[in-house]
């Protein structure tokens, strides 16, 4: 048989990887390498996606444990547990509960039938259930698979949106296997990323990251995340270093069949980044699969992105940027994804109910005014790039305003001690004299006696 007809016919994934329901996680692993050599990705990428999709099922114990549970009992469990799910779609609980209750009988004390009891149950709103039937499907597998069903609870937890009834899991999991608590840590940046505990969540995947010292290719999700975070929470002092850990995580792999595989999944992040407007990732990403592959295709595209880079960058510092006059920095952010974004990212950015909000503080003439000539002054890409869009907004306000208003305006970072704020941020004149022969404060460049000093 042909190699593009080899899993025409079969993908049972003992059978894909040429291993038996008994081998251990490491041959298992040993079998997946092996078949990635016979079938390189960037030659075989249908027989790859089997091959990845079958040690996917095979190296997670939960898994591998439900697709045996489905071949032990000839389709019977299988069909119970199938019509139990689909209930599930079309939220009949109580239906799919008594299916699951009648896969129960066939396969007494099956922990992979007691964790779809508890999922119904949970959906049902019924967490003592919910608790009762973890507690049985603990108790159903060996004690090194424990942990696993904790993470699994705590996951379960998640998906219905209780990250502090996951917390709890989490503690019960470091007292009774603290040597095993690691486990669980995805799951815990993800609750703590619900709860809003930025710095939390930067603790554990930091924690993450120093535990690998032995570089692993299934690793690569926590490099990932750690740059996730490191974006979205707006940590650009730590950039360097993510550059670092994960240019010298990709460094240490020699293989050829392993670089192709990194290089897949690093081109497949940059080309969502790309497509969702994230100018400053997908640089990122273009940078590391240049040290990965040494491709100059890759550097190309990163010297034909450099100009938007550095503008997404100084996008970057705005967003974070809390004393930017908000209105000002909506019409940024509208600006930049006009040109390089669109529309819903745009709404993602800024929601719809803040929209009503922004347009009453715009009305604020002079403040928005105001908010234009610090945005100038500190983030002078942006303005140049969007110059004459400024420009356009300027005359526009400028129409309604006194000219002492508009010499007000102008004087944001120019204040001296005859300008200050007042409580809501509006540059007022004080009651403070100024020397004949001083710069008006006006901003005119004119001495004072010969501007507005005629006044006095």
């Amino acid at each position: 048989m042909s190699k593009n007809r080899l899993f025409a016919v079969e993908e049972n994934p003992y059978k894909v990887l040429g291993t038996r329901s008994n081998a251990s996680p490491e041959r298992i692993k040993i079998c997946y390498l092996d078949k990635i050599k016979e079938y390189p990705p960037e030659q075989y990428p249908e027989q790859f996606r089997i091959i990845r999709e079958a040690y996917e099922t095979l190296k997670d114990p939960i898994k591998k444990a439900k697709y045996d549970l489905t071949n032990k009992y000839g389709g019977r469990v299988e069909r119970l547990l199938e019509q139990a799910f689909e209930c599930l779609r079309s939220d009949r609980l109580d239906q799919a509960f008594n299916f699951a209750q009648e896969a129960l009988e066939l396969s007494k004390g099956n922990f992979i039938i007691l964790l779809h009891l508890a999922e119904i149950d949970l959906l049902r709103g019924n967490i003592n259930s919910f608790h009762r039937y973890y507690k049985e499907a603990e108790e159903a597998v060996q004690k090194k698979y424990r942990p696993n069903i904790l993470c699994m609870k705590a996951s379960e937890l998640l998906d219905w949106e209780d990250p502090d009834m996951a917390i709890e899991v989490f503690r019960d999991l470091e007292e009774r296997f603290p040597r095993e608590s690691y486990k669980a840590d995805p799951l815990r940046i993800r609750a703590y990323e619900m709860l809003g505990e930025n710095d939390e969540a930067w603790k554990v995947i930091e924690g993450c990251i120093q535990r690998l010292k032995k570089p692993d290719i299934d690793d690569l999700h926590f490099y990932l995340k750690w740059h996730q975070l490191m974006a979205v929470q707006g940590r650009l002092e730590k950039e360097q270093e993510v550059v670092n850990g994960f240019k010298e995580y990709l460094g240490s792999f020699q293989s050829e069949e392993e670089k192709e595989i990194l290089r897949m999944a690093l081109e497949e992040e940059q080309k969502q980044l790309k497509e969702g407007g994230f100018y400053v990732e997908t640089g990122f990403f273009l940078d590391l699969l240049y040290h990965l592959t040494s491709d100059p295709e890759y550097l190309k595209k990163l010297e034909d992105l450099e100009e938007v880079i550095e503008l997404a960058r100084e996008m970057d510092r705005l967003r974070f940027d809390y004393d930017v006059f908000p209105p000002v920095k909506f019409k940024a952010l509208e600006f930049f994804n006009r040109q390089y974004g669109d529309e819903e990212l745009l709404e993602q950015q800024v929601p719809l109910e803040f929209r009503g909000f922004l347009a009453e503080l715009e009305e604020s003439t002079v403040n928005f005014l105001q908010g234009i000539e610090s945005l100038q002054e500190k983030f002078p890409a942006i303005f140049k790039h969007f110059q004459a869009d400024w420009e356009e907004e300027r005359r526009k306000k400028e129409k309604g305003l006194s000219p002492e208003e508009k010499r007000l305006a102008q004087q944001v970072f120019k204040m001296n001690e005859n300008y200050q704020r007042d409580e809501s941020g509006t540059l007022i004149k004080t009651e403070k004299k100024v020397g004949r022969n001083s710069p008006c404060p006006c901003g005119s460049k004119k001495k004072y006696k010969k501007c507005c000093g005629k006044k006095g």
